[in-house]
């Protein structure tokens, strides 16, 4: 019987980690690559959460315990915070944040059209990912590439890929703003329902664990009988519990 329980407990383990699939190997940004633009509200969540920090270091000054946990900052409840200051930030405000997203991605995709070479390298990581969880949106430049490279591989067809992009990147710097503008609000509109569709995804994973959990405590309450019992039904018991431990978690 220990060892059914040590078995029981051993899948329930097993089940958190069933969470993520391995999927390959990370990779990171490779030296000199540009760095990603930030959109306009992450710029005001950065002041947002520097403005908070001065706020509390003011304070510490005055007397407070600096490692007191009133003079933490809770990231859940300051990310609420930002994200209703955000939504009832005034028109000019919320213009000045745009305008300083604008900047940074007009310089991300000046120096992704310049930059030769991969974007990303490999590293020695295994990459855990939930194969349900929502794909991530693409950038506005990235759209224009799905639309502009495979004209140039159609007329250039042994041209390599690194290379159809640089192409891309070449005309991409040469295009107006009305002429990016289409791209830009894909962009936006991909990445609006990118986000929807993240929240809806972690309620249901959420749900998702909670029933599974209950299911598996279930099985567990059914085999306390057999486990306290002094009859010698050991073998069924680990049959049991083996059982119980070969389900996948999506069959809980």
């Amino acid at each position: 019987p220990p060892q059914s329980l040590a078995l029981l407990q051993q899948q329930t383990e097993q089940n958190q980690a069933a969470k993520k699939k391995i999927v390959g190997y990370v990779y990171k940004k490779a030296p000199g690559a540009p760095k990603r633009w930030k959109s306009s509200y992450i710029h005001f969540f950065t002041n947002f959460i520097d403005r908070r920090k001065r706020l509390l270091n003011m304070v510490a000054k005055d007397g407070v315990n600096e490692t007191s946990k009133d003079n933490k900052i809770n990231m859940t409840e300051v990310s609420k915070e930002a994200s209703k200051a955000w939504k009832e930030i005034p028109a000019n405000e919320r213009q000045y944040w745009e305008s300083v997203s604008k900047k940074d991605r007009e310089e991300y995709e000046r120096k992704l059209g310049e930059f030769e070479g991969p974007l990303e390298v490999r590293t020695d990581k295994v990459k855990k990912k939930d194969l349900s969880a929502p794909k991530r949106s693409p950038p506005a430049f990235f759209l224009f590439v799905k639309v502009k490279g495979p004209q140039l591989k159609e007329l250039n067809p042994k041209t390599p890929h690194g290379q159809i992009v640089k192409e891309c990147g070449k005309f991409w710097r040469n295009m107006s703003d009305s002429e990016k503008a289409p791209y830009r609000e894909e962009e936006q509109n991909l990445r609006a329902q990118y986000h929807v569709d993240v929240e809806k995804w972690k309620e249901a994973k959420k749900k998702e664990e909670k029933e599974a959990q209950e299911k598996l405590e279930e099985e567990r309450r059914k085999l306390i009988p057999l486990l306290e019992s002094d009859e010698p039904e050991s073998a069924e018991v680990i049959a049991a519990a083996a059982a119980i431990a070969a389900r996948p978690r999506e069959n809980l």
